[in-house]
Parts: structure tokens; sequence; C-alpha cells
């Protein structure tokens, strides 16, 4: 009876140790010092829970790598078989399958950051990380055509004031041009002036010397007078 009840504690130790790995408990011990067949089981289900523990730990430290932001993650599947090694590989492979993208994506930002335009997502994806490749591809196109535009109107703006510079130079010579009209018939009314002037004195002179003469004839006029006056005199005495 006594060998019985040990059995059966023994074998309900390890039905709670399995109970509370099946929800998710890891840290459970079991009795790993009997060579029966409760000791094996024991042994089988310690194993387990020694693989369970070293994938869990494995994922566990890749998840706080994704977020954090990385994304290129190592595991580590040493001496994990079977389903044990499969799940560490999955998982590996699914990390891989989101760096790639990720990685390309941030080197094609970082080209455009450095004004390299002529860069794209070449790499061939699957699902989110193929919309997120064409969503970046368009963003660079869309740059492109926005700069192409900019381009365009800057050679208009370029050729519209070498057009303005032209009428500009035209407009100035046209200017030059009538300021010299302008002194030249400016100098013609200088010299019709300084002319107008001379005539005047010219004028004025000639008026002076018309009255002297005319003075000097008068006064011969009325010596003559005097003259035939006195020698009428004489003839009478």
């Amino acid at each position: 009876w006594g060998f019985g009840l040990t059995i059966r504690r023994r074998l309900s130790r390890l039905t709670q140790s399995a109970e509370a790995v099946a929800h998710g408990d890891l840290n459970v011990t079991f009795d790993l010092t009997v060579e029966d067949e409760i000791g094996r089981v024991s042994r089988a289900f310690g194993a387990i829970i020694d693989s369970l523990r070293r994938v869990t730990g494995e994922l566990g430290s890749a998840i706080e790598s994704a977020k954090a932001g990385d994304y290129q993650v190592t595991l580590n599947k040493q001496s994990l078989n079977g389903v044990y090694g499969d799940l560490v590989s999955g998982m590996q492979e699914t990390f891989d399958a989101a760096s790639k993208p990720i990685a390309e994506a941030v080197d094609v930002l970082g080209k455009i950051a450095k004004r390299d335009l002529c860069v794209s997502m070449r790499g061939s994806y699957a699902g989110s990380f193929n919309s997120m490749k064409q969503s970046m591809n368009e963003v660079v196109d869309a740059l492109n055509e926005c700069l192409s535009q900019v381009s365009l109107g800057a050679d208009q703006v370029s050729s519209a004031s070498g057009e303005i510079a032209n009428g500009s130079q035209s407009l100035a010579h046209g200017a030059s041009q009538q300021a010299s009209a302008l002194a030249e018939i400016s100098a013609s009314l200088d010299a019709m002036s300084a002319s107008t002037k001379r005539n005047a004195d010219n004028a004025s002179i000639g008026r002076t010397l018309a009255e002297q003469s005319q003075a000097s004839a008068k006064k011969g006029a009325d010596a003559m007078v005097r003259m035939a006056t006195s020698i009428v005199k004489i003839k009478e005495s």
C-alpha cells in the first residue's frame, strides 16, 4: 500500500507539472533522480521543458530586437532538433524576409536625402513589403516629376530674364540715341541763338551808324543853308 501511495503522489506531481506546462508555465521541476518508468517520463518532460525554454528564449530576444527596430537578428538553433529547430529556423526566415525590404528602403531613403533620385527599390517582395516597395518607387517618381517641372520653370524664367535683358539693352540703346539727338538739337539751338544774338548786335550797330550818318547829313545841310544865306547877303551888300 505504501508503494502504491508513493507512485500515486509522484504521478500526481508529474501531472500537475505537465498541466502547468500546458498553460505556458515553464518554471516547473521534475524528479529526475529515480530510475524507473516515472523517472524516465520525468526526464522526457524535463528535456521538453529545456527545449521550450531555449526556443522561447531565442524568440523573446528576437522579439525585443524587433520592438527596438532591429530586424537583423541571428537566432541560434544549435542542438534544437525536429519541430523546435524548424520553429527557430522559420522565425529566422521571417526576420530575414522583414529585414531585407526594410534595409533596402532605408538605403533608398538615404540616397534620396543625398539628392540622388536615380534610385528605386528593386527587390522581389510579397504582401505589405511589396506595397511598401511600390509606394517608395512612386514617391521617387513623383519627386523626379516635381523637380523636372521646377527645372522647366527655371529654364523658362531664365529665358524670360534673357529676353527682358535684351529688351532693356535695346531700350537703353534707343534712349542713348535719343539723348544724342537731343544733344545735337540743343547744340543747334545754341548755335541758332548765338547767330540770332550776333544778328541783333549787328542790327543795333547798323542802326547806330545810320543815325550817326543822318545826323552828319543834317549838319551838312544846315551848313550849306547857312553858307548860301551868307553868299546872298554878300551879293546884296
